[in-house]
């Protein structure tokens, strides 16, 4: 069984909402992403409300500390906006419009292993290598790694069931 299908940056921007919700899953990791995050901002308000009491106390400097302090704000702004930016210009130069996650596609349902086929590459996955799989709203991910997964359109996903859900009984979600 085979289908072809032809993925987009909305696709791409879809899995990386996947990855990141499958890693919110791992409750060590958040605790620790979550009590560096408590740490982060209570030093920032232990350091305003300390540069309060400096500004306060003293009026003589007061001009450069509200420069200072200007200057402070802006650079926090910026640290929150990092990462959206950030990925907005990963995703820009990530995803080449030659490469393989945009190109057409071609998956073939094989007895041992699932075949991808793009415009430039050949790749050839084991069933028992699929690790997990998970789904949203427009495309299935079948993950061969934390952070790589094969993405198939559920509209190109129809012509391969049922033999697809039968591949991957086994995979947990």
């Amino acid at each position: 069984m085979m289908t072809t299908f032809t993925l987009t940056p909305i696709d791409f921007s879809r899995l990386q909402k996947v990855i990141a919700k499958r890693l919110r899953r791992n409750e060590s990791l958040f605790t620790w992403l979550f009590l560096v995050r408590v740490a982060v901002w209570m030093s920032v308000g232990f350091a305003a409300a300390a540069y309060g009491r400096l500004l306060g106390d003293n009026p003589e400097i007061a001009y450069e500390l509200k420069v200072v302090g200007a200057l402070v704000l802006i650079a926090l702004v910026l640290i929150v906006c990092l990462p959206y930016a950030s990925n907005r210009m990963l995703r820009k130069h990530l995803l080449s419009p030659q490469g393989a996650f945009l190109s057409q596609q071609t998956v073939e349902l094989r007895e041992e292993s699932l075949l991808i086929v793009t415009a430039n590459a050949r790749s050839e996955v084991a069933w028992a290598r699929i690790l997990a799989k998970d789904e949203d709203a427009e495309n299935l991910y079948l993950f061969i790694d934390t952070m790589q997964a094969i993405v198939i359109p559920l509209a190109a996903a129809v012509s391969l069931n049922p033999e697809l859900q039968r591949r991957l009984e086994c995979v947990p979600p």
